[in-house]
């Protein structure tokens, strides 16, 4: 869990280690040394390393054959994983469907330990777990990746209890988009919700996947002015307004209440005038539509269109559309 270990043992095997007399402060430590096993600790009489047999100390084949007796009595489908070893082959897991199917089983699942790269339950210490919680740094938007350096794995910035943001409603051909920005104690974006008026439908949980990236991309240390600059200028078949208030999509919208939200966050010393801040915001918007110089296919011949006096043009196929 975050990389914290929260180490498992059953209750009955501390009662019984406490009965017969082998139980020691240090010895789950042990155990978990010796890969969540009692087998081969002295300190543990021979018998009760018999009795105590943890998921890995049984061979795939008898896991099978565990859920083939249980299989045997009932009619609905038995579940049961097949725990694998991290050094199983695919020979082994082959050997094991083979099996289950000669022995009647209704299904099967096997996992194959370390198979995926964090687990929520390793067997002794979890060394991915630990190795993570050491190379997880927290990123800022200084933490930009340059060419010349090789791709590093980021880690989100935590999330504080309590955060302060603000909400701005735009209209779109959907609907009134709500999107609320937070700040981090600098005062800079920290966290995205875009929601619509209406609750339910495609347009609703598309605006949710959009907040939730736009998060985690600034959590992760992606600027303000990246994320702008995707988002902005996608249009869909239902443009809204005209001229500079026009709205091409809710993507659109998203970016353009975002683009200001940050604009005018920023320190006071770069923009002190606010009329200046907007017209910046403004300017900045513009770059960044111009920059992705988008064009549209012809819905008719599938060839771009181009923008002029309002109006869709195809020079192509003639077709057109005017807003």
């Amino acid at each position: 869990m975050g990389g914290e270990n929260l180490p498992y043992v059953l209750d009955y095997f501390i009662e019984v280690a406490k009965r017969e007399g082998f139980w020691s402060e240090d010895l789950l430590e042990k155990i978990v040394k010796n890969h969540g096993s009692v087998h081969g600790i002295d300190q543990v009489p021979g018998y009760w390393q018999r009795v105590f047999v943890t998921s890995h100390g049984i061979s795939p084949e008898w896991h099978v054959r565990m859920q083939a007796a249980f299989q045997e009595s009932s009619d609905s489908a038995v579940s049961k994983t097949i725990n694998l070893p991290s050094h199983a082959t695919s020979k082994e897991v082959k050997e094991a469907y083979l099996l289950a199917f000669k022995l009647g089983c209704k299904g099967i699942t096997v996992y194959r330990d370390g198979a995926r790269p964090d687990q929520v339950m390793n067997v002794g210490e979890s060394k991915k777990g630990e190795k993570k919680a050491e190379s997880a740094a927290i990123a800022t938007d200084e933490h930009i990746l340059q060419p010349d350096q090789p791709l590093k794995v980021i880690a989100p910035r935590p999330r504080p209890e309590m955060m302060i943001g603000t909400t701005t409603r735009k209209r779109t051909s959907c609907g009134d988009l709500y999107l609320t920005v937070n700040q981090d104690e600098k005062g800079l974006p920290f966290e995205a919700f875009a929601t619509m008026g209406k609750a339910g439908g495609c347009e609703g949980s598309f605006n949710e996947a959009i907040g939730r990236l736009i998060s985690l991309c600034l959590r992760a240390g992606v600027t303000p002015r990246d994320i702008v600059k995707q988002l902005i200028g996608i249009r869909c078949d239902k443009p809204f307004g005209l001229g500079k208030e026009k709205v091409l999509s809710c993507s659109d919208a998203v970016a353009k209440i975002f683009n200001q939200a940050f604009e005018n966050k920023v320190p006071e010393k770069r923009y002190p005038d606010p009329i200046a801040q907007v017209a910046q915001a403004a300017v900045i918007e513009e770059e960044i539509v111009q920059e992705k110089k988008i064009a549209f296919p012809c819905p008719d011949c599938g060839c771009e269109l181009e923008f002029a006096e309002g109006c869709e043009k195809c020079h192509f196929c003639g077709y057109s559309r005017c807003y």
